[in-house]
């Protein structure tokens, strides 16, 4: 990765997190974050998609926050230690809230965008040129936690397929990590417990080698 790169992911994480401690990743951004939205998305529809693709995953789109923090701080927010959750969207600001000071980190995060992520780098060459044409569709919205998702996924030779969807909220997973390397998880599925399998996807399916999906997209 080259020191550009690195600077350019530090200061997307750092823009996620004081964000999403301030609860308005729903909020419209300022000018100069429009004029470098509308830069990265011209990237984006500059980009020639392939007639067919090795690899397209249909999942769960959500952004990992990810951080260390001690018992007492799960206490604080009365959460026990080492369980997994779904939360709502107050909850979820609230924590994120609490966490501010904290040392965390976001993420595109999910086992299929990893997964996704680890077959684009075999033999990759470039953006404009991988060796693998890998796709991710799922849901994120037109948020900035959904620009963020889709940035990194772009950044990583994978394309994110997907519109993302208007007056909604992108998916977060928090986790918090206790120095005993216990992980409490907490979920806001926001849009990512849906994906609109519309005639678009439905042909992308189509001209897909391998398509893998992942279970917990289905689970009820």
């Amino acid at each position: 990765m080259s020191q550009r790169n690195h600077d350019e992911e530090e200061d997307d994480e750092q823009q996620i997190r004081t964000r999403a401690s301030n609860d308005e990743d729903d909020e419209v951004v300022d000018d100069d974050d429009d004029d470098e939205e509308e830069e990265e998305e011209g990237s984006i529809s500059s980009f020639v998609f392939p007639e067919r693709w090795d690899v397209l995953g249909l999942g769960q789109a959500m952004v990992d926050f990810s951080g260390t923090v001690d018992d007492e701080f799960l206490k604080n927010l009365g959460l026990e230690k080492g369980t997994r959750k779904l939360v709502n969207h107050e909850e979820r600001g609230r924590v994120l809230q609490a966490m501010d000071g904290c040392s965390y980190k976001a993420a595109a995060g999910g086992s299929l965008s990893n997964t996704l992520v680890a077959l684009a780098r075999l033999g990759s060459r470039s953006l404009r040129d991988p060796a693998i044409n890998v796709a991710m569709a799922g849901s994120v919205a037109s948020d900035l936690l959904g620009g963020f998702y889709r940035e990194k996924l772009r950044r990583a030779n994978v394309q994110f397929l997907s519109a993302p969807i208007k007056d909604a909220t992108t998916g977060t997973v928090i986790v918090l990590t206790t120095p005993d390397a216990q992980r409490t998880m907490l979920a806001y599925q926001g849009t990512s417990s849906t994906v609109n399998f519309d005639t678009s996807l439905a042909s992308a399916v189509s001209k897909t080698s391998i398509l893998v999906v992942e279970v917990a997209s289905f689970e009820t």
